[in-house]
């Protein structure tokens, strides 16, 4: 993936790459959209949907009064039906030709069901419509069918109470439709045909005979009814889908200004890193560049101009002083051949007056020579007495640094053995001290078991006393309580075992803190007499440790003189081969110097000789 983007920044401009991050950010904002699309879509095709129902509803209701008035279906249900072949299978609504009376009105009335639970109008999410589909699409063919049952039989008085139900929740699921919705209230002429139903179907309850004006009065109820419910379907789906194109236009606003942001702002950074890069160019180019724009920008074309600027003034700089150098070079060529000549001038006063001092000073090397020959023969004799003599001491020296080393090791093994028992004195103290430590936490410990048992003596005697109060309560209530009595009685007697119980732990307990105190005091005495003898150990291993320290430094003193002694004798040995060398060289240095005169001489020559060349040049 990083190989990807390496190669994408390295092949494409920095408009294009501002482009593509265009586009990138533009999917997520369609993809969102597209997700409000079908978001919406689902409401409006859902609203959609319960408004075909209703319209399908609209075209069966008149086989169902025609059914709940004893005559034949009349309506033609081929059209609705193929129209909402999905919805319900055409066979069923072509059933209901041929079919009349309570066969008609039965399966009219499934009908309904059926398209009201296709439809999906059962799951009306708004409580109005919600209210409005229950009475239309349900309540009303249950109180033409209570209606149709009790004009067959007005004497049943369950076929009576079931009418009287069915117009009781008819109107109020009519009159709820109203209170929830926008107006607070049914529309003028739903509310005047309920009102009509409610005293046709009063009347009819009243004498049966008045069938037909019931009839008439459903009917009349049921159209503005299913009016309003399909009006209230149409009306949220038409604000669902205006809800939806201003969501989807805002979604487009939003993304076209995105695009143009994106595109504006790719622009101007191509113009401006398009103008800065020519002017790069010029300048590796050494050429002359003028005023460079975009001074005034405070981000990174701000800092790549300011970069720019200082490039720039340093090219120019670094002409000025190539010029600058070819002056100093012309300058400095004349000077030199100036002060070459100088420098002749002086390095023949120096090199001559050199030359005559060196040749006066090998005259005088000579005669140091031989005087220093003579003196190294003298220092040899006299170096080989004293050779003799440091002998006879550094036997003396050795004899004392032995008895010296052996008296260091003695008091070594003291200081060692005292050491030991400190160390030993120490550790026990050390354990000494846990053991207090660890006493202290028992008897910590027995005092928390006895904070404990007391505590438990406590709830033991409240125990104690609640039974005897549930007893006497037992008692009060007689028969009835006698089991509860039993528990009461045994509940005290457990109480009275662990009051029994806890007393003797508590007795145990008193012990083991006494022995805890005993043990305790006895450990500190312990750590005290431990503390002193490690006190005592450390006394002896320092005195000890003084002693040893003492012969210690004697034995290096004694080591230090015999090393000093051998020293020297080595000394008046290399003494005496220095001054046999001594006079080797100084006979030999007779002879360099005689050869230095000579070479002397040779200098003077070739100086003489370099003069001349430089002088020429």
């Amino acid at each position: 993936m990083t190989k990807l983007f390496d190669a994408i920044n390295a092949r494409t401009s920095i408009s294009g790459r501002m482009r593509i991050l265009g586009v990138l950010m533009a999917l997520p904002v369609a993809m969102t959209g597209w997700l409000l699309y079908q978001s919406h879509m689902v409401a409006v095709d859902f609203a959609n949907s319960e408004l075909a129902g209703a319209r399908y509803l609209d075209a069966v209701w008149p086989d169902l009064m025609a059914g709940a008035a004893g005559k034949d279906a009349g309506a033609d249900l081929g059209k609705v039906a193929g129209d909402n072949a999905k919805m319900v299978d055409p066979a069923k609504a072509e059933a209901l030709k041929g079919q009349s009376g309570a066969d008609l009105l039965k399966a009219s009335a499934a009908l309904f069901v059926e398209i009201t639970d296709k439809s999906k109008l059962i799951l009306d999410p708004e409580l109005d419509s919600y209210y409005m589909m229950d009475a239309v699409t349900t309540k009303m063919p249950v109180v033409i069918l209570a209606g149709h049952d009790f004009n067959g039989a007005p004497s049943d008085p369950i076929a009576a109470v079931t009418f009287d139900n069915a117009v009781t929740a008819l109107h109020d699921s009519f009159i709820k439709s109203g209170e929830y919705s926008d107006g607070g209230k049914l529309a003028a002429d739903t509310q005047v045909a309920l009102d009509s139903f409610m005293v046709a179907a009063k009347t009819f309850r009243n004498d049966p005979s008045q069938y037909d004006g019931f009839l008439s009065a459903a009917d009349a109820l049921f159209k503005p009814g299913n009016r309003d419910l399909a009006k209230m379907q149409a009306d949220r789906g038409n604000a669902e889908s205006g809800k939806m194109y201003m969501e989807l236009g805002l979604t487009a606003f939003v993304l076209a200004l995105a695009l143009g942001l994106t595109w504006v702002i790719a622009s101007g950074l191509s113009n401006r890193l398009g103008i800065l890069s020519g002017l790069m160019q010029k300048l590796a180019r050494n050429e002359v560049v003028g005023d460079i724009p975009f001074q005034s920008d405070g981000h990174e074309t701000g800092v790549i101009v300011h970069t720019l600027t200082s490039f720039r003034d340093a090219v120019e700089d670094a002409a000025r002083m190539r010029v600058s150098q070819e002056h100093i070079e012309l300058e400095a060529r004349s000077m030199r051949d100036v002060t070459m000549r100088d420098m002749a001038d002086r390095f023949e006063s120096s090199v001559l007056s050199i030359v005559e001092r060196l040749s006066a000073a090998s005259q005088n090397l000579g005669q140091t020579a031989a005087e220093l020959s003579v003196n190294a023969e003298q220092t040899r004799a006299r170096s080989q007495s004293a050779a003799v003599a440091m002998d006879m001491a550094s036997g003396n020296v050795q004899s004392v640094a032995g008895a010296t080393e052996e008296m260091s090791a003695s008091s070594q093994s003291i200081a060692d053995q005292a050491d030991r028992a400190a160390h030993a004195a120490q550790s026990a103290a050390g354990l000494a001290n846990d053991a207090t430590a660890k006493v202290a936490v028992m008897n910590e410990a027995a005092h928390s078991i006895g904070s404990s048992i007391d505590m438990i003596s406590q709830i033991t005697s409240q125990t104690n006393l609640l039974a005897l109060n549930a007893t006497i309560e037992a008692a009060r209530a007689g028969e009835a309580g006698r089991g509860f009595s039993v528990v009461a009685t045994e509940v005290k007697a457990l109480a009275q075992q662990t009051a029994k119980v806890t007393d003797e732990i508590a007795t145990q307990v008193k012990g083991v803190q006494s022995a805890t105190a005993e043990a305790s005091s006895a450990m500190v005495a312990i750590a005290d007499m431990v503390i002193d003898l490690r006190d005592l150990a450390h006394a002896i291993s320092e005195s000890v440790r003084q002693q040893s320290a003492a012969v210690g430094e004697i034995s290096r003193s004694t080591a230090d003189v015999a090393m000093s002694t051998a020293e020297v004798g080595g000394a008046i040995g290399e003494v005496n081969d220095t001054a046999e060398r001594t006079g080797t060289q100084a006979n030999s240095a007779l002879a360099d110097v005689e050869h230095l005169q000579a070479q002397t001489e040779a200098l003077k020559s070739t100086a003489t000789a370099f003069l001349a060349s430089v002088r020429a040049a």
